[in-house]
């Protein structure tokens, strides 16, 4: 199965949430384009295996696996990451591109 992704820089805020982000197994947040609908996502480590609460920006694979319209995600796209209605941190999209699951 074919499953979108985009590349993307994530930071997650200080005080955002008060544990690192394992991305061995893809990490489900939503992300927020403006103010948009919150859009399920998998993130997936590009070279690192998490991210740190106040680290540096890391780049990301985000997997784009339900059927919905991810269209706001595109390049230059900056958008929130959220775990409920908490905001943790921040992200831009660097590309979009097919990926195999």
């Amino acid at each position: 199965m074919r499953v979108q992704s985009i590349r993307a820089t994530v930071r997650l805020l200080p005080g955002g949430r008060r544990s690192p982000v394992s991305l061995d197994r893809g990490y489900r947040p939503h992300l927020v384009v403006t103010d948009g609908d919150p859009l399920g996502v998998v993130i997936r480590g590009v070279g690192r295996a998490r991210l740190e609460p106040g680290g540096d920006e890391v780049e990301v694979l985000v997997e784009l696996p339900y059927d919905i319209d991810y269209g706001a995600l595109v390049p230059g796209a900056t958008f929130s990451v959220r775990e409920g209605p908490n905001v943790i941190g921040t992200g831009i999209v660097l590309r979009r591109r097919p990926s195999e699951r």
